[in-house]
């Protein structure tokens, strides 16, 4: 049996030490160290965006599937209204808007940014099982947003010291950076709710570990940095 005080923090020192988590894949790594090119990072832009760029469907469908209860559905609601207009960040644009002053600053076009390759709409728009809904949504947050604020504070400090970007090309990073530190009670909340369904905390990590290298996959740019 697992502790569900303890899980979050457990399943992410797990995910360190097996080098599964996001922080831990390669385009991070080299790009911190100051080993990549322009163009380098410009692939790997242009493929996170074509895995990303329908990421908000992901919290749609949490919110289309999601239990009878108000303070989740608020949170996922919220969520998903700032990720398309960015007004309660102050940002006042849609989240992959603001991506795109990266991809322009790295000289890729709007009609390239709009056929970037990635996950389709139709990966998001699955059902949910109602008795692992909250497995699913404490795994999505682990693997995701749980470490991102991390990953994107990296990026932003890497390209910021070791290349020439402008803080107002690199705006997704800070507001990400910013948006995504503080949902350690939010994740906690979800623990508590997978530990009463079927199963519970067991499922929770089989989903973690089963989903952690796509995760990381997407986060790393699919390789095409390399």
């Amino acid at each position: 049996m697992f502790a569900t005080a303890t899980f979050k923090n457990d399943i992410e020192v797990e995910l360190r030490n097996r080098r599964l988590s996001i922080l831990d894949c390669g385009f991070l790594s080299a790009l911190t160290a100051g080993e990549l090119s322009v163009e380098q990072i410009r692939r790997w832009a242009l493929t996170y965006c074509g895995c990303t760029k329908n990421g908000h469907l992901a919290i749609a469908n949490f919110l289309a599937h999601s239990p009878e209860d108000p303070g989740l559905r608020a949170e996922l609601a919220e969520n998903l209204y700032e990720e398309e207009t960015g007004l309660l960040s102050g940002v006042g644009r849609c989240h992959m808007d603001v991506f795109l002053d990266l991809l322009k600053a790295l000289a890729v076009s709007s009609e390239e940014a709009a056929n970037a390759q990635g996950l389709t709409t139709t990966a998001y728009a699955h059902p949910i099982v109602a008795n692992e809904y909250y497995a699913q949504i404490t795994a999505y947050g682990i693997l995701g947003e749980g470490p991102n604020a991390v990953f994107c504070e990296n990026v932003l400090g890497a390209l910021r010291s070791n290349y020439s970007f402008a803080d107002n090309e690199l705006g997704w990073f800070s507001l990400h950076a910013k948006l995504d530190k503080d949902h350690g009670a939010t994740l906690s909340r979800y623990v508590e709710a997978a530990a009463a369904e079927p199963g519970g905390l067991e499922r929770t990590r089989e989903l973690i570990f089963e989903l952690a290298p796509h995760y990381q996959s997407i986060w790393d740019g699919r390789g095409a940095w390399r």
